[in-house]
């Protein structure tokens, strides 16, 4: 009988254990935050309205705080199951009963309140109970892949700069000299993230906030970037390549094969570089002259910058060696960033995967990724198959993986 008693109270103080680790958890560990710019807004009787961007990395977003709006007369079990629907809790139940203990229940306050990562229940509790703000920060989303014309206008669009002003500094060698940076402009450097940016501050205001965060991020890749041998403004250019030519999945992927067409070496082990042959960098060397020239003919508050959506390049545009940013033609980097890339992409130059692949063409199917070849004839097979939809070339392609060997 005694024996078990004992049992049963072990067993007990195994499960309590237990619980208290879970209930822990559930109200200390701190909670990811989608990769996303959440706007949330709490109305009575109504569903909150969310406004979301999904970005390159979750991980660009850590100083970014969840916007929640709490109108005066919300339920409190409203607003806790829409916490919980937003992810900014992890159970309900628990949260109810950490209010009640902690005698914060229903006493929360109307308003906009700020949520910085990372979030935990308690962080979450302590937040609603204080009195809301009356005013709405100006946040400002760059994504990943946008480039100075791009910025320009997301920018002007939110009342931050005029983008005529910003675009003209955004090319003074003189400023970019200033902010310590390489090359004639601080292209690839606006660094992708979410930005609180007053309305009306400026270019050059904005340029600085932006380098800066670039220069903060980057200090922590450095010490990989020495070990490999590679200068920030090389990092740069290669990540900018991968950010316009690869989808979240692929970008250590994409990253080798550019390496590897750098690297490339003949069965004698000289090295022997392949031409780049990126679509990407031969349009923004078109941009960049219409642009300039666009510019030139600027009136005040009246420009249309030519942009990478929409741009359709042509047979003449790969032919062209007139384009310093032409792949094809030129061999090795173009002579600057094409783009900004975010930390996922600098991170995929640094560590790519290791992949005997020369050759990648995009599939088209609507998933974002693409077909990895060695040689130019599975290539050829390849662009046959994706890009002209020739059915007898898909069929040969689909032969020839069945005896590839490896993964």
């Amino acid at each position: 009988m005694m024996r078990t008693l004992l049992i049963l109270l072990a067993g007990l103080v195994v499960v309590l254990a237990i619980f208290g680790f879970w209930l822990k958890h559930q109200v200390y560990a701190p909670l990811a935050v989608p990769p996303a710019l959440a706007r949330l807004e709490v109305q009575p009787g109504a569903p909150w309205q969310v406004m979301a961007e999904v970005l390159e990395s979750g991980r660009l977003f850590s100083a970014y705080p969840v916007v929640l709006r709490i109108q005066p007369g919300v339920k409190w079990r409203v607003l806790v199951v829409q916490l919980k629907a937003r992810g900014l809790i992890r159970h309900e139940v628990v949260f109810l009963y950490l209010a009640q203990f902690s005698g914060k229940k229903g006493r929360h306050k109307h308003g906009i309140h700020y949520f910085h990562r990372p979030l935990n229940a308690i962080g979450v509790l302590a937040e609603i109970v204080k009195p809301g703000r009356k005013a709405e920060q100006n946040i400002v989303l760059l994504p990943p892949g946008k480039n100075i014309w791009e910025v320009a206008a997301i920018l002007e669009e939110k009342g931050v700069v005029d983008q005529i002003k910003f675009v003209r500094l955004a090319f003074d060698p003189v400023f970019v000299k200033g902010l310590g940076l390489p090359g004639n402009s601080v292209e690839g450097y606006l660094f992708p993230d979410s930005y609180d940016m007053p309305r009306g501050k400026g270019a050059r205001w904005a340029i600085t906030k932006m380098v800066g965060r670039f220069l903060a991020g980057y200090k922590k890749l450095q010490p990989l970037a020495r070990r490999r041998g590679l200068s920030m403004d090389r990092v740069v250019i290669l990540a900018s390549i991968v950010v316009k030519e690869a989808g979240p999945g692929e970008r250590k992927k994409i990253a080798s094969v550019i390496l590897n067409r750098l690297n490339h070496r003949d069965r004698r082990g000289r090295l022997t570089p392949m031409p780049l042959a990126m679509d990407p960098t031969i349009i923004y060397g078109v941009l960049l002259v219409k642009n300039r020239g666009r510019l030139r003919r600027a009136t005040p508050n009246n420009v249309d910058f030519v942009v990478t959506k929409g741009f359709n390049l042509t047979k003449a545009h790969l032919q062209d060696p007139r384009n310093p940013y032409n792949t094809y033609q030129h061999p090795g980097l173009p002579p600057s960033p094409i783009a900004s890339p975010g930390l996922a992409s600098l991170r995929a130059v640094l560590e790519p995967d290791q992949t005997p692949y020369l050759y990648f063409v995009a599939k088209n199917d609507g998933t974002n990724t693409h077909h990895f070849s060695t040689g130019p004839a599975e290539h050829s097979l390849a662009v046959n198959c994706y890009q002209r939809r020739n059915q007898a070339s898909c069929r040969r392609l689909r032969r020839r993986l069945e005896r590839r060997p490896g993964p």
